[in-house]
């Protein structure tokens, strides 16, 4: 599927940047449905068409939130594009990553950390103001930080809501999921128009 769907090998930062420049590939930054890990062995780059998955992803993730009543979290991407070197160097470190050719390398597969999630601060759950603004900043960081802890409590509640979207969605003939083994995430490749 990656292969089909995807830009080709990706051989390094000369191929991403062409494929960026002919809108083949988009950078992927933070947004209200997901947040990006530190990537040491990939690049935050993907397909247009992956890249909206993730919006879809996280549209559905916030209903499925919204009818538990909790709090709109974002879920964690780990991994997306990833070079031949890149995949070599993975191999060397984790017994997981594939000795041949990856489906990252094809910009239509990402990885997403089941256990770990980020509360979406909205505007509107701010704080109210105190009669003291210089606590003010604090306080709201302080409860995003107690939201986020919550989100690391209750992982296994999250991680369940977010695999039956996925479900849903690779029933539906959108994605395909695999559950990985040794590694906690969702490695997802994109299987259809969006």
């Amino acid at each position: 599927m990656a292969r089909a769907r995807g830009v080709g090998r990706v051989a390094g930062e000369a191929d991403i940047q062409e494929l960026l420049a002919d809108n083949r590939l988009v950078a992927l930054t933070d947004t209200q449905y997901y947040h990006l890990q530190e990537m040491d062995y990939s690049v935050p780059y993907l397909t247009p068409d992956a890249a909206a998955l993730l919006r879809l992803l996280g549209e559905r993730l916030h209903e499925k939130l919204a009818e538990h009543d909790l709090p709109q979290y974002r879920y964690v991407i780990s991994s997306g594009l990833r070079t031949g070197d890149n995949q070599r160097a993975l191999r060397r470190i984790n017994p997981n990553a594939t000795s041949g050719v990856s489906s990252h390398e094809f910009g239509t597969t990402l990885d997403i950390v089941y256990h770990k999630y980020r509360y979406g601060a909205l505007p509107e759950d701010r704080l109210p103001d105190t009669p003291y603004p210089f606590l003010n900043d604090r306080l709201e960081m302080l409860r995003v930080q107690a939201y986020d802890a919550l989100g690391m409590r209750y992982w296994q509640e999250l991680q369940g809501l977010l695999g039956r979207v996925l479900i849903e969605l690779q029933e539906e003939g959108k994605v395909l999921v695999i559950l990985e083994r040794g590694q906690p995430v969702f490695h997802i490749t994109v299987a259809d128009d969006f």
